[in-house]
């Protein structure tokens, strides 16, 4: 494996049931933990925002991917709670969704998230992800509230993304990265050292991807075809990219034929 991908360790449990009472679920049987390689899915992140907040999706996620935190146990049984979920999918949500309108630098697209996190806010009954709400929206108070210009707002949006992605991260503790070590009888002399970062739970790995994704000028699509996301890294990917695949391009492409013939 390559030494420079990104492992998470995650607890996959073979299914999940609700608790009782609801709120809660709970693995329907333990298996140790194991790993997969977070560059292997560089759009997780993305998928994690997108999540429905339905019990049955988290449910079919959580198995996929692993539990949200590491530590949530109740005796010997894997639990997790779905407002951690929801708490966690809408607040990502919202952070790429001021991203967005930041980067393009619309007036239009930040009031319009403004006005939909006062709305989640105010309605009742009060619920965690509300709480998210609530918080964002007081954050972006100032010049998004006071009549700024539209990059004072922009400005203002990167500030407060910056700040929530870093919250996300504070409990991961860096490393230093070793090298591989050499196996011929010449050893190769001692490297500089470099720090880095490595999730090791689902919660970690998503906020971790996604600050790599707002610091390295990766764009994000969802395939018109398959509905996949994919990632688009200029220079090497051209930016009017549109289909994950040529597969998928070509598909599209005979269903458009398709079409023009039935009309004719």
């Amino acid at each position: 494996m390559d030494g420079n991908q990104t492992q998470v360790r995650v607890m996959r449990p073979g299914g999940w049931v609700e608790g009782p009472g609801g709120g809660l679920l709970l693995a329907t049987s333990g298996e140790p933990p194991s790993w997969f390689v977070l560059e292997e899915h560089p759009t997780l992140f993305k998928q994690f925002a997108e999540l429905p907040p339905a019990p049955d999706a988290i449910k079919q996620f959580a198995t996929q991917y692993g539990n949200l935190f590491a530590n949530l146990r109740s005796g010997a049984q894997l639990r997790s709670t779905l407002d951690d979920w929801q708490e966690q999918t809408f607040r990502m949500r919202c952070v790429l969704e001021l991203w967005e309108a930041a980067v393009v630098n619309s007036d239009w697209l930040l009031n319009r998230a403004l006005v939909e996190l006062a709305r989640v806010a105010e309605k009742g009954p009060l619920k965690p992800y509300q709480v998210v709400a609530a918080e964002l929206v007081e954050r972006m108070r100032g010049d998004l509230l006071t009549g700024g210009g539209v990059a004072s707002k922009c400005w203002q949006a990167v500030f407060v993304v910056g700040d929530v992605v870093t919250e996300q991260l504070s409990e991961m503790a860096p490393f230093f990265e070793r090298a591989a070590p050499s196996t011929g009888s010449d050893p190769v002399p001692p490297q500089p050292l470099k720090i880095g970062l490595r999730p090791k739970e689902l919660h970690q790995a998503v906020w971790w991807q996604c600050a790599r994704f707002l610091t390295d000028g990766t764009l994000v699509r969802q395939c018109p075809q398959c509905k996949e996301w994919f990632t688009v890294q200029p220079p090497i990917t051209r930016t009017t990219r549109k289909f994950c695949s040529d597969r998928c391009k070509q598909a599209a492409y005979r269903h458009k034929q398709k079409a023009k013939e039935s009309q004719s």
